[in-house]
């Protein structure tokens, strides 16, 4: 330990110096030492109030007196002195009363008491837990927030998309119901800060239980779009797979026939259900839409269409996608390219 080398080499008498001429220097002992930084990072001013200490030690110690010894012994008793003001149990006695010049530097943990304005207070302080449950209980109907990449990316309401707010706005719609003036902003932290800490030591035991809606986050591929009605759930009836055999059709989606609709650039309209295959792989890929008539003109032979090959290429990346934030972006790029070209392709 830094202490107990300049203790080992020079004895008590050279810690006591160093301590009482370090605490008349602010430029040094106000620097956060941490216990393994340089000296460094003094600052100019630091750097000759500690060029003045090392005369002193130095003329009363001899010249082989280090610079590294002293600073190292300097760093290790802030350290451990302000530790253990923060965990009494571990202090240490022996300098007890020489470093109480460092008290201003210990980091308290503030009390709800310290918040003066209310504004600053927690939700749950200033409305009761209450609204905490209230709260939970809504957001268990909006998967949207359940993901806890969503949750990491979104610190504030700010870089909520237009659909975000609005869904949040549903949310806060009932959460208003009972505490007219709760801000939406707050509520999001509140949630935000109990998603994040779900599962790990730092949540709280209180809501725990009301939180165990997001439990079931065990979809493997989580899509987010804009809206609802962007999101797929089967292949268009325009696509049939390539080179499919007629005895095969239990074990894939089936090829559909030229009467089926088209989609649009804004929808895609499917007019079968997903097979046993297709559920089995993706039972909680994509959510349903509501399907929107094709005012576009169907063309002559749409099996020909190089549409056809690019969805099915899309369809299967779909099947081998993993579930990392960066996958779902792209798989979203991806797919919403394709559908923008459907007119130039069908």
């Amino acid at each position: 330990m830094a202490a107990t080398g300049l203790m080992h080499l020079y004895g008590n008498e050279a810690v006591f110096l160093l301590i009482s001429e370090i605490r008349k220097y602010r430029e040094i002992y106000s620097v956060p030492t941490d216990g393994t930084r340089p000296i460094s990072i003094l600052p100019s001013d630091g750097r000759q109030a500690w060029n003045a200490v090392m005369t002193v030690m130095r003329n009363r110690f001899g010249s082989q007196l280090t610079e590294e010894l002293a600073w190292r012994s300097w760093r290790g008793l802030r350290w451990r002195y302000l530790m253990g003001l923060r965990f009494p149990e571990k202090a240490q006695t022996k300098w007890k009363g020489k470093l109480d010049f460092l008290d201003e530097f210990h980091k308290k943990t503030k009390s709800l008491a310290h918040f003066k304005d209310p504004k600053e207070r927690p939700l749950a302080f200033i409305y009761g837990p209450e609204i905490i449950h209230v709260l939970l209980r809504e957001v268990a109907k909006h998967p949207r927030f359940h993901s806890l990449s969503f949750a990491k990316n979104h610190l504030t309401m700010d870089s909520f998309s237009e659909f975000d707010k609005r869904e949040w706005d549903q949310i806060m719609d009932v959460v208003h119901n009972q505490f007219t003036d709760a801000p939406p902003y707050k509520a999001w932290r509140s949630y935000r800060n109990l998603r994040i800490f779900y599962g790990t030591t730092q949540c709280p035991q209180r809501w725990i239980e009301a939180l165990s809606f997001l439990d079931q986050q065990t979809s493997p591929v989580h899509m987010h779009f804009e809206e609802p009605h962007q999101k797929l759930t089967t292949l268009p009836g325009c696509v049939s797979l390539p080179n499919q055999k007629e005895d095969e059709t239990d074990d894939y989606v089936e090829i559909l026939n030229d009467s089926s609709p088209i989609a649009t650039s804004s929808t895609l309209l499917p007019n079968r259900e997903m097979t046993p295959l297709f559920k089995k792989r993706a039972p909680q890929t994509y959510s349903s839409f509501e399907p929107k008539p094709s005012e576009q003109p169907r063309p002559a032979s749409l099996s020909d269409s190089s549409f056809k090959q690019m969805l099915w290429d899309t369809y299967k990346k779909t099947m081998t996608a993993d579930s990392s934030q960066e996958s779902e972006n792209a798989m979203r790029r991806t797919v919403l390219q394709i559908i923008g070209r459907i007119h130039d392709d069908v």
